[in-house]
């Protein structure tokens, strides 16, 4: 997974850290500087497309839960790409995530919407739960696609209140 880390220096403190490093005095002190890190080798690539995704349900009517328990199925990938078999042959996703209290086993959900969770699965209905490694799945040369599918979860038609929400979840990769 590809981490961003973006430090914004504000317009407004430039002048200010101008005035501190013009009044400073010419002394010096020795000081150290320490970089570290540890380079790897993964045997994917995480395509771009599959670094920030949204996974957009539309307007789901709260009628929809009197006779069903769940939305209809969203589809959406993972796409590893330049997988290198002798680097590792197989990969295990977890999914980072809150877990919703009323509805153990799926993520919780912010905003307006009350009395849904959000349940994600593999392409073969394997459920996955929030902050659980999943088994690992096998990686092919070149390009990998890991296929997942998402639903609102409204098990009790009484709870649910209409709004908007939205449920940030955040996928690790362990390569093996």
């Amino acid at each position: 997974m590809t981490k961003q880390i973006t430090r914004t220096l504000s317009l407004l403190s430039i002048p200010l850290l101008l005035f501190v490093l013009a009044g400073m005095s010419s002394t010096s002190a020795d000081t150290d500087v320490n970089f570290s890190g540890t380079l790897v080798a993964d045997p994917c690539e995480l395509h771009v497309d599959s670094e920030d995704q949204t996974v957009d349900f539309r307007n789901v009517p709260s009628k929809t839960f009197i006779k069903y328990h769940r939305s209809e199925r969203e589809r959406f990938s993972i796409w590893l790409t330049e997988c290198d078999l002798s680097l590792g042959d197989t990969v295990t996703v977890t999914f980072m995530g809150t877990e919703d209290i009323e509805q153990p086993g799926l993520f919780a959900v912010t905003g307006a919407a009350k009395g849904i969770a959000i349940a994600v699965e593999s392409a073969d209905g394997i459920p996955v739960v929030p902050n659980i490694p999943m088994r690992p799945s096998a990686l092919t040369a070149g390009n990998t696609f890991l296929d997942f599918q998402a639903f609102i979860s409204a098990p009790v038609h009484s709870r649910v209140r209409e709004g908007d929400f939205e449920c940030v979840t955040v996928f690790l990769l362990e390569y093996d």
